[in-house]
């Protein structure tokens, strides 16, 4: 969990000093949610994980399985409820926004998955 947090919050200062130096105001709304986004997956992630190391050990790859999906659909969700709401022109900026914290997320739990699973093995 620690670690996903500091991949969020690094990402999410390195994104407040592009707004400060290139003067990109319009990304500060995108930035928000995108963090928010995965902080919430990071923490709800590694809550799972632990309950499931403890009680049900074999079925670690399932959760992969079914956190990736759920990662997915969520990613789904998000850019469409932001789209309805701020329409067609904000969508490019929020998706190339998005996008950069959802492949930290990505990389982040593929790298931990991976190793996990080759220690347990």
């Amino acid at each position: 969990m620690k670690q996903g947090i500091f991949f969020v919050a690094g990402f999410f200062l390195i994104g407040l000093f592009v707004i400060q130096v290139g003067n990109l105001g319009n990304i500060f709304t995108p930035l928000i949610i995108s963090a928010i986004y995965a902080l919430i997956l990071e923490v709800a992630d590694a809550q799972i994980w632990k309950r499931i190391a403890k009680h049900a050990s074999d079925s670690m790859s399932n959760f992969f399985m079914g956190a990736s999906a759920f990662r997915m659909l969520s990613a789904l969700v998000v850019l469409f409820v932001y789209y309805f709401i701020c329409g067609r022109s904000a969508m490019l900026v929020f998706f190339l926004v998005f996008a950069v914290f959802y492949v930290i997320i990505l990389v982040h739990h593929t790298a931990f998955f991976r190793n996990h699973t080759n220690t347990a093995e």
